[in-house]
């Protein structure tokens, strides 16, 4: 008999401890904050790297060094805030961690000392997200579908900065991007005084629920699916903005780029309580997962650089609609003693993906360039459309709609 997301798995939060509603707005500029913060590294980290003289291999490696920390820390540090509950506590930990490894990296000058540094960032970057994400879910309730109107903020501070620090970078050079990244996390770091603090809750079941979890098929034909797409995926967090460069792009273009791409998100973010209602998360994911593949296709087409533009409005269907599909899928397959377990679970896939990548992207790009890299990962894109498609009859529009509440 199938395993199928059960409404009594995932409906009534009543009895776990929340943060009080006027946790909410604080909620809001942490994801602001924070997505600024990561705005910097996922555009610019690895621009710096190449100007420092590094390989595509070299990056590669580099890349793959963080997801593969990722997979191991993301899962402990959600079952580490299912366990004792202190979210202002964990975040702060993790959010000094951060900013003497940015600093680290800022500063390095060989490669030992980048893998050091980046390793060191991995463990402790790794927290923020699943901890954040589960946190919110966890306050929302029953109106988790609600999740994407209040990530919707990180999305407004991850245009704002890629802009802004695009336009200085231009003047200064790519090295000075790790103050920007530092001066937002120390943002976050003075949020978190006004963050109220979960009460430590034991929960000796959770052990048996992320079994009950990673056993289930759909969880198993999910997570296949997000390898294959985050292989496409990779391609253009980990080189688009080197690809711009080569086709004769500034460092303004590429920080416009990723800004008009987090523009395009905003909307579906914040009426994805609508998409989910209306259609679920299985279509949103498949149409996800095509739009990643034409995406990739043009990427790889493009004439010149400053066509990534409106190449990057597609975004809204490649990240919104993935994205809030993706955690609404999560949330409800996860029992109610694991949703930041579950969070940490749905990275650690997200992070094996990326490693797997990583370790034949940079070959690829410095063999083949940019553009035949882009037309790999559609490939891909195409093996995650077919396989997700077999999860089709376990996950009913209407079950999930009725986890929803």
């Amino acid at each position: 008999m199938p395993n199928k997301i059960e409404p009594s798995e995932c409906a009534d939060t009543g009895n776990q401890p929340q943060i009080p509603e006027q946790g909410m707005p604080i909620l809001r500029v942490l994801y602001f904050f924070y997505f600024a913060a990561f705005g910097v590294i996922i555009t610019y980290l690895n621009v710096f790297l190449r100007d420092t003289g590094l390989s595509g291999v070299q990056i590669g490696f580099l890349s793959f060094i963080l997801p593969l920390v990722s997979i191991v820390t993301a899962p402990l540090w959600g079952i580490w805030s299912d366990r004792i509950g202190r979210v202002r506590r964990l975040l702060l930990i993790s959010s000094i961690g951060i900013i003497l490894a940015s600093l680290g990296i800022g500063l390095a000058r060989s490669f030992v000392w980048w893998i050091f540094f980046i390793i060191f960032f991995a463990l402790f970057d790794s927290s923020v997200l699943p901890i954040m994400d589960s946190t919110t879910l966890r306050n929302l309730g029953k109106n988790s579908n609600r999740f994407g109107r209040e990530r919707v903020w990180g999305s407004v501070g991850f245009i704002l900065t890629v802009w802004v620090v695009g336009l200085i970078l231009d003047t200064v050079g790519s090295q000075w991007y790790f103050l920007f990244h530092i001066l937002a996390i120390l943002c976050a770091i003075i949020a978190l005084n006004w963050l109220p603090d979960q009460k430590p809750k034991l929960q000796p079941a959770i052990r048996s629920g992320i079994s009950n979890l990673i056993l289930k098929k759909e969880w198993i034909i999910f997570s296949l699916s997000l390898i294959f797409i985050g292989l496409g995926n990779f391609s253009i967090n980990g080189f688009l903005g080197i690809y711009i460069k080569d086709l004769g792009g500034s460092e303004w273009l590429i920080g416009s780029a990723a800004a008009i791409a987090t523009i395009a998100e905003l909307p579906i973010l914040f009426w994805g309580e609508n998409l989910l209602n209306r259609f679920g998360p299985w279509k949103l994911l498949m149409v996800a997962f095509a739009a990643t593949g034409v995406r990739l296709i043009l990427y790889a087409a493009m004439p010149t650089a400053e066509w990534v533009l409106p190449i990057s409005l597609l975004n809204s269907f490649t990240f919104g609609v993935y994205w809030i599909a993706t955690i609404a899928f999560v949330d409800h397959l996860a029992s109610v003693e694991i949703k930041a377990s579950a969070q940490g679970m749905l990275y650690a896939v997200l992070n094996i993906s990326r490693m797997v990548a990583a370790l034949v992207s940079g070959y690829l790009y410095d063999i083949f360039g940019a553009g035949n890299l882009f037309l790999v990962g559609a490939l891909f894109s195409s093996f995650a459309v077919l396989l997700f498609w077999f999860n089709k009859p376990e996950i009913q529009q209407q079950e999930v709609i009725e986890s929803l509440g």
